[in-house]
């Protein structure tokens, strides 16, 4: 399993919860930070509690930049030197919180498990998700032929995603 990337995906659980982590999901990809060092929405209509909420636990976030859509806020930005993005609800609360992880900061089990089924592939995506759930692992897979992405199922084994055929 070789190089790593950046990106996300989804969830099936039920619910109101389910849908604002789907939503999660599907916004989540690239950063675009530019210069920006502050906490700062820029052009964009960040509410009052969500910013509140943002700077009460990102204190030391810099690059920040925001979208918000009609589900949540996004916030993508540097803290301890790694990219991260927080997704809150419009009412100020945190829903979830992902970064980019290497193959290395997966659990031993997972590790194990991804180059044991999937060692002719290599990691265009992998993120670490945390929310009221736990956390998450997604990994997408390559290979010549097809894209496969991953999602872990608590610390020792992986689900198939979604699967797709390259043309």
């Amino acid at each position: 399993v070789g190089r790593q990337g950046h990106g996300a995906h989804g969830d099936d659980r039920c619910g109101h919860a389910a849908q604002q982590r789907q939503a999660v999901h599907r916004h989540r990809g690239a950063h675009d930070h530019g210069d920006r060092d502050s906490h700062a929405a820029d052009d964009v209509n960040v509410s009052s509690a969500v910013m509140a909420s943002f700077q009460s636990s990102f204190k030391d976030a810099s690059e920040v930049s925001w979208k918000v859509t009609n589900n949540f806020s996004k916030a993508d930005f540097v803290m301890n030197s790694q990219h991260v993005s927080a997704f809150f609800d419009h009412s100020g609360n945190l829903v979830a919180v992902t970064r980019n992880i290497n193959s290395f900061q997966l659990p031993i089990s997972l590790q194990t498990k991804l180059r044991t089924s999937y060692g002719n592939y290599w990691i265009s995506d992998l993120i670490e998700l945390s929310d009221d759930y736990g956390t998450t692992y997604y990994v997408t897979v390559e290979n010549g032929d097809s894209k496969i992405t991953l999602k872990s199922d608590g610390t020792t084994d992986w689900s198939t995603f979604q699967k797709q055929r390259k043309s």
